[in-house]
């Protein structure tokens, strides 16, 4: 049986793709088994010089353009500040008139509205991951709520565990015992105390 060529160009970088490239043709120089190249060595050396001189060039725009970037964030962050300084000397003479602030060019805050004991979480999606043992939960940001309590039992348990609390709205739970049927429920928690468990989800663990 014929043999293939096993080239992988598309896995290499660029640097690796002209390194090959240039082992390819030093090679291919002077070698009586393939006399006459397809395309020739001087198409091929005249496309590694191209690509190289286009890459070295890319190079350096991104150099600029990360400098570039550096400068605007800098320009931003103080444009920010003298504004914000501004802000609170238009704060400081309008004593509170709203059209006073508005003919500043400056929007005033809404008053703040008390905030409750958060509502009932909605688990969004109880998934599997590639690894054994995990189950990935995701469930809707409550408002109100300053972390969240994240309970599981399984099949052979009668009482719920509390796992771990969390700020974001997604939690990796780990260490389950594969082929395993688990519940799985979240309460938000605030301020105000604690609102109402999310209903129970089920997943069978990976």
């Amino acid at each position: 049986m014929s043999k293939k060529i096993k080239l992988g160009l598309r896995g290499l970088d660029i640097n690796l793709k002209i390194e090959t490239a240039r082992k390819i043709v030093k090679s291919m120089e002077n070698n009586s088994r393939f006399p006459e190249p397809d395309p020739g060595l001087f198409e091929i050396e005249l496309a590694i010089n191209m690509l190289e001189n286009q890459y070295f060039d890319l190079l350096k725009e991104r150099q600029v353009l990360q400098l570039k970037n550096l400068e605007v964030n800098k320009c931003e962050c103080d444009l920010d500040r003298k504004i914000t300084l501004l802000s609170a000397y238009v704060e400081s003479k309008a004593k509170g008139d709203i059209d006073a602030i508005h003919s500043a060019g400056m929007e005033v805050r809404a008053d703040s509205v008390p905030v409750g004991i958060p509502g009932r979480v909605i688990i969004k999606s109880v998934s599997e991951t590639l690894n054994s043992g995990e189950i990935k939960l995701n469930w809707e940001r409550v408002r109100g709520a300053k972390f969240y309590n994240i309970e599981l039992k399984n099949s052979k348990d009668s009482n719920w565990k509390l796992y771990d609390s969390t700020t974001k709205t997604k939690m990796l739970i780990t260490d389950l015992e594969s082929g395993t049927k688990y519940w799985f429920r979240v309460q938000a928690s605030g301020s105000a105390g604690k609102g109402e468990y999310s209903d129970p989800m089920f997943k069978y663990a990976p």
